[in-house]
């Protein structure tokens, strides 16, 4: 089976949830180097030491000398641009970072607030300018994350949706300018932080496998993508069927 052996992957929002789930198991695909980014020095250094444990734990091997951490602030260009200056080049970028977003109808908007406009910073410009600045090898991939709301969207949810629909189309085209470097996009359905078990007990009878993915499942795919040199340019849906299923209740 393919691994990752001799790759260095850096996952940006890498110190919890999917992205811990995908630095974890890069090192499982024998990684060369994985490096985790977020914008919390605390979480970050936690999340360091918890993948080296649970690395160790699960495989009975050391992960010293091929796990790292940064911190950098995504909304911050030169502090991105310094990021990618600092490790040079890398296999493959994965962002599964989310920002937060401002919940309202649309009539009742200040488009021209500052947290009207940290939406589409911190979903759409920020993502971009992580793939501006790396340095990725000929051959290696990029992979941003967004949600299925701009496939189903739901009222006060505009400006995220827009920020995630136009994350999806740019994806397309960066995967022809950007070629051999491989370009794709994930969507998941995985619970909001803070309220897994409500959401669980709310959405588990609509997902036809029978129960709301783990990040290890999803960070499937993305492994999936990293390995892979034959796909690019391709929004891959993975939400255990709960789309299918909305689709059925309507």
């Amino acid at each position: 089976m393919s691994t990752l052996s001799g790759k260095t992957v850096l996952v940006i929002g890498g110190s919890s949830g999917i992205g811990f789930a995908v630095a974890l198991g890069s090192l499982k695909a024998n990684a060369e180097r994985v490096v985790i980014a977020s914008s919390s020095q605390d979480r970050v250094a936690n999340a360091l030491e918890r993948l080296k444990t649970r690395y160790t734990t699960e495989t009975g091997s050391s992960a010293e000398g091929r796990v790292d951490s940064r911190v950098v602030d995504v909304t911050n260009y030169a502090a991105i641009k310094a990021l990618f200056a600092e490790l040079g080049e890398i296999d493959h970028l994965v962002l599964t970072y989310g920002g937060g977003f401002v919940q309202a109808h649309f009539k009742e908007l200040d488009l021209s607030s500052e947290i009207a406009r940290s939406t589409m910073d911190e979903r759409y410009w920020s993502s971009l300018q992580a793939v501006q600045s790396a340095q990725i090898k000929p051959g290696g991939s990029i992979t941003s994350t967004i949600g299925g709301s701009f496939i189903h969207p739901v009222k006060k949810w505009t400006l995220a949706v827009s920020a995630l629909g136009a994350l999806d189309a740019t994806t397309r085209s960066l995967a022809v300018e950007l070629a051999p470097i491989r370009v794709n996009v994930l969507w998941d359905r995985i619970p909001p932080p803070g309220g897994r078990e409500k959401f669980i007990r709310g959405l588990d009878k609509h997902h036809l496998v029978g129960h709301v993915g783990t990040p290890e499942e999803v960070a499937e795919a993305y492994l999936f993508l990293m390995k892979c040199g034959f796909i690019t340019g391709e929004t891959i849906k993975v939400d255990g069927g709960y789309m299918l299923e909305s689709v059925l209740l309507l």
